[in-house]
């Protein structure tokens, strides 16, 4: 479009916001926001855009993708404090809302970038200049995250990741001299990139898993199953990666740290750098956590296979470390819908059981037993489900014959003890049995052997002062056992 030279001599700052207010607003502007972009730029207009507060909150909010130009020409030519402060409003506004434009978010991230490098510090010193913008930026991006597709994702992590390295510079730059002041300020942006990497994890899809299954068995990789165009969603994260130790975050911190974050992080780190770190022992609540919350289960297989491979593993192999993970796994490959992970976990579990101390695989662990419980249940179930249950033979009096001497067991009182919430499995397993394997032979064993004993000890766990009176959670893992033991009772004495 021609430049209306009457306008271009008449342009001022009143007149320039009446046009982008025009632009934005109403169905029939004089100039659309195109128009106003190359007016701006052909007639060395940009010095009108140096008070941003009058016209940023309407183009922020804009789809237009003119709008995206005038906003990045302010973030280089308008006030850098009034840019800021722009942004903050109008992230004020769109966080009480129920979801947010992913692309929005970005806009702003970008915007903040390009004109932080030009805010000079007055009354407030760093740390306070950047807190309550990164906080707000924190919580939009967990708001945009909840539903933003995979390549939004990747945007958030790569506009989230440009902002912390881009306000590092500039705290480098305003306090450079002061330590103290640069260290709050880079775990202000640490903590910031942590959480977005945490709102965003579910959106990417780097195929870790699978790439480091096949990287740790390249024998039983016949054609390779990583998902193609996993290099994008993975360069996003590694980008993140890169600005955390730019930001002199170690791997030593995240080992420390056992959130989800850090979990995220050491997935996609290389195996040599976790050596002699006792990576597992820290992370083994973070993992456990994650795959009972379904949430970042390519990043827990991944850690835990790449850890089982490194030699310093074996070391850490305790009974704290390997119970929990002989209960989760087992669940985990046998109902996950994707075949894929049901094959991951399988092996990760079997190379977890091959370098265990040999002790915690005899069959008279109770952990193990308490674990194998969930997949024999599943085999019942199905069993019992089919069109002709009398020829299957889980659904038959040959299943008690041979796994109830494994299973069912008494369990060590030591046990009993400690992991009173998981006997519950085997609880459960026994009313599942109650439904269909009708041997009174076998269920009069069980009793004597496990039902009995299990009534005792849960007289005595329901009478200890700690556990009726502080013990929430406690009190109720005991309620749902002893409801449990109602249920089988009552079964038993339905076939009597």
């Amino acid at each position: 479009m021609p430049i209306d030279e009457k306008l271009a001599t008449a342009l001022n700052f009143a007149a320039l916001v009446a046009l982008i207010t025009s632009a934005v607003h109403d169905d029939s502007p004089r100039l659309s926001l195109g128009d106003i972009y190359h007016l701006i730029t052909n007639t060395g207009s940009s010095s009108l855009l140096v008070r941003p507060l009058n016209t940023l909150p309407h183009l922020i909010s804009s789809n237009d993708t003119s709008a995206k130009d005038i906003v990045s020409l302010i973030g280089e030519c308008g006030s850098a404090k009034e840019v800021v402060m722009a942004v903050q409003e109008s992230e004020e506004e769109e966080t009480t809302k129920a979801s947010l434009p992913a692309q929005l978010v970005c806009i702003r991230a970008d915007l903040i970038g390009v004109a932080i490098s030009r805010l000079k510090l007055r009354r407030k010193s760093a740390s306070e200049t950047i807190q309550n913008t990164l906080e707000d930026f924190e919580n939009a991006v967990t708001l945009a995250g909840q539903f933003c597709s995979r390549k939004e994702g990747i945007s958030l992590l790569d506009s989230s990741s440009r902002l912390a390295e881009k306000v590092a510079a500039w705290v480098k730059v305003v306090a450079g001299e002061d330590d103290a002041a640069v260290s709050r300020c880079y775990k202000m942006l640490e903590s910031f990139v942590c959480g977005v990497l945490t709102a965003c994890s579910h959106c990417v899809r780097t195929s870790i898993a699978q790439r480091t299954f096949e990287q740790c068995f390249p024998k039983l990789t016949f054609r390779s199953a990583v998902e193609p165009g996993w290099e994008e969603d993975e360069k996003a994260v590694q980008e993140v990666i890169r600005v955390l130790w730019l930001l002199g975050c170690t791997i030593d911190d995240f080992v420390k740290r056992r959130s989800q974050s850090s979990l995220i992080i050491l997935a996609h780190s290389p195996a040599n750098e976790m050596e002699n770190k006792h990576v597992l022992t820290s992370l083994s609540p973070a993992i456990t956590a994650s795959v009972q919350a379904n949430m970042n289960i390519g990043e827990s297989i991944a850690l835990l296979l790449k850890l089982l491979h490194l030699p310093s593993t074996r070391d850490e192999l305790s009974l704290d470390v390997v119970a929990p993970l002989t209960i989760i796994l087992p669940p985990l490959a046998s109902t996950h819908p994707d075949p894929l992970v049901r094959h991951q976990v399988f092996r990760t579990l079997s190379k977890l059981l091959s370098i265990c101390p040999s002790n915690l695989r005899n069959p008279d662990f109770p952990q193990m037993r308490v674990a194998s419980v969930g997949l024999v249940k599943e085999a019942v179930m199905e069993a019992l489900s089919a069109p002709e249950p009398a020829s299957e033979v889980f659904a038959s009096p040959l299943l008690l014959k041979t796994f109830g001497p494994v299973l069912l067991r008494p369990i060590p009182p030591i046990y009993f003890r400690i992991h009173y919430r998981d006997i519950g499995n085997v609880v459960c397993f026994i009313l599942v049995l109650m439904t269909g394997v009708r041997d009174k032979d076998a269920l009069l064993s069980v009793e004597r052997g496990l039902l009995a004993p299990l009534r005792s000890t849960l007289d005595n766990w329901m009478s200890q002062p700690d556990v009726s009176t502080d013990d929430i959670h406690a009190n109720m893992s005991l309620a749902s056992l002893q409801m449990s033991l109602e249920r089988v009772d009552t079964a038993v004495a339905s076939l009597q």
